[in-house]
C-alpha cells in the first residue's frame, strides 16, 4: 500500500529496497524449511506463467536491478511446483549476484527442449570458477541437498546450492554449472535448470511418451558440463 500511494521517486525507491531487503531473512527462514524436510506454503493450483515465476524469484533479490531477462518461452509451471521453483531460481540468481562485479549484469534466458520440456540459463560475469570447484558444486547439486547439521562455514556459504538441490530433486528438476564457453572463456559461471515436462502445464504424458528418450546434457560429479552446443535443436511448433 506505501508503495502504490508514494509519488516521491526516491522514497519509492527506499520502500522497494526495504521491500527485497526483507525478502533475505524470510529466505533464510525458508532454506531451513526445505532442508528440514517441509513444503513451502506458497504454492497453489493454478498454473503459473514462466515469466511470472522468474520475475517473482528476481524481486526476491537485493540487487534485482542487475538481473537481466533475455527471453523466456512461453509456457507455464504446474501451480503445485510454482513456489519451490521461484525459491530455486532466487537462490541460484542471488548467488550469480553476490560472485560477480557489481558492475556487471546476470543475464536469465530459456529456450524449449525437444521433448517439451525448458531449459534455463543464469549467467554471471564473475571470476568463474575452477574444475574442482564445479565439480564439488554440481556434486552437492545432484545430491538432492544433502547436508550435516554442523554450523560449518562450509556449509553456511553453500547453503543455498544445498537448497537448490533438495528442490530440484524433489520435483526431477535437473541443475548444473557450467564455465563459460565462446568468447566468456576465463570468467563467469552459468546455472542450468532443466525444467521437466511433468512440471509444465500443458503437456500431455502421451507428448512426453512420443519424446522418445531425448534427455538434456547430464551434469555428473566427475565431468565438466557440456555446453550450448550439446543441446537438441528445438522441435518445428
Amino acid at each position: 500500500r506505501l508503495e502504490r500511494n508514494e509519488r516521491d521517486p526516491e522514497r519509492l525507491d527506499s520502500l522497494f529496497r526495504l521491500d527485497h531487503l526483507a525478502a533475505r531473512p524470510r529466505r533464510n527462514s525458508a532454506n531451513l524449511l526445505v532442508l528440514a524436510g517441509a513444503q513451502l506454503a506458497r504454492d497453489q493450483r493454478e498454473p503459473v506463467p514462466l515469466s511470472t515465476v522468474v520475475n517473482a524469484a528476481v524481486s526476491e533479490v537485493e540487487d534485482y536491478r542487475r538481473v537481466e531477462i533475455l527471453g523466456l518461452p512461453d509456457c507455464a509451471l504446474v501451480g503445485a511446483v510454482a513456489g519451490g521453483v521461484i525459491h530455486l531460481f532466487a537462490e541460484l540468481i542471488d548467488n550469480a549476484l553476490s560472485y560477480s562485479p557489481p558492475t556487471t549484469p546476470v543475464r536469465v534466458s530459456g529456450t524449449p527442449g525437444g521433448d517439451g520440456g525448458v531449459l534455463l540459463r543464469i549467467a554471471d560475469a564473475g571470476l568463474g570458477m575452477s574444475d574442482a570447484d564445479r565439480r564439488i558444486a554440481n556434486t552437492r547439486l545432484q545430491e538432492g541437498g544433502d547436508v550435516t547439521p554442523d554450523p560449518t562455514p562450509d556449509n553456511a556459504r553453500h547453503m543455498g546450492l544445498f537448497v537448490v538441490g533438495r528442490i530440484a530433486a524433489r520435483h526431477g528438476i535437473r541443475v548444473g554449472l557450467r564455465g563459460p564457453a565462446g568468447q566468456e572463456v576465463g570468467s563467469g559461471t552459468t546455472a542450468e535448470i532443466y525444467l521437466p515436462p511433468t512440471v509444465l502445464d500443458g503437456v500431455a504424458p502421451a507428448a512426453v511418451e512420443a519424446a522418445g528418450s531425448w534427455a538434456p546434457p547430464l551434469f555428473a560429479p566427475g565431468a565438466e558440463p557440456p555446453g550450448p552446443q550439446a543441446e537438441p535443436e528445438p522441435e518445428p511448433a
